[in-house]
């Protein structure tokens, strides 16, 4: 065995896999590793099965429709989505993260029925409680 270091200490969390996310805008957003995993296109198509309304797929292909553009970070790429999930009947009402995402002879699939868990995090009632007490004192 092969013992590597961690050295992501107090980043940002990132994802070892392809991870997608589908912001509440209809954005979608491909972490590094999804987009490395369809060879750093310069264009995509996106996908979708009649069959199957709750997948769709990324597929790079040079001459498609949407240009991945790379965000302020560096490490994930935006792509404009809302209406391919106007089209799809599936509005998001919030913004989901899917992964990991698999790559199939070349389409990157998410099914938008299996979201990750999220993150839990601090609750803003204790935060409001904490701004309290230090203004009472």
């Amino acid at each position: 065995m092969a013992w590597s270091t961690f050295t992501g200490k107090g980043s940002k969390g990132e994802f070892a896999f392809p991870v997608v996310t589908v912001h509440q805008s209809g954005t979608l957003s491909l972490s590094e590793q999804a987009y490395v995993a369809l060879g750093k296109p310069q264009a995509i198509d996106l996908l979708y099965d009649e069959d199957v309304p709750s997948k769709f797929g990324v597929r790079a292909n040079p001459d498609g429709d949407y240009q991945p553009r790379r965000a302020q970070n560096g490490k994930s790429w935006f792509i404009s989505g809302s209406s391919f999930f106007r089209f799809l009947g599936r509005v998001p009402v919030e913004t989901q993260r899917y992964g990991p995402v698999t790559v199939m002879d070349g389409v990157l699939e998410v099914n938008l029925d299996d979201p990750m868990a999220k993150p839990k995090r601090r609750s803003r009632r204790n935060t409001v409680e904490v701004e309290e007490q230090e203004t009472l004192e």
